[in-house]
């Protein structure tokens, strides 16, 4: 692998409910993932909604590696 199949993106945040489809916004802090995902959970009853934060990625055209910075302050901001 070249340095050119890597990439470094600035950490971010998802809200991903449990047994449903994947996230598909990125939150720039956990705060404002929370916010959305306590939002979400008080529309749907009774679901959880994870507020995660990924740590590595893979892309398969060509493999592209990408490594995601950890947040300011530890894992959790």
């Amino acid at each position: 692998m070249t340095n050119k199949d890597q990439v470094v993106e600035d950490a971010f945040w998802v809200v991903s409910p449990e047994g449903k489809l994947p996230p598909e916004l990125r939150h720039s802090t956990p705060a404002a993932a929370v916010a959305v995902a306590e939002g979400m959970a008080r529309d749907n009853p009774g679901v959880k909604f994870y507020v995660l934060v990924p740590t590595a990625a893979r892309e398969a055209s060509g493999m592209v590696q990408t490594e995601i910075t950890a947040p300011k302050g530890g894992r959790h901001g």
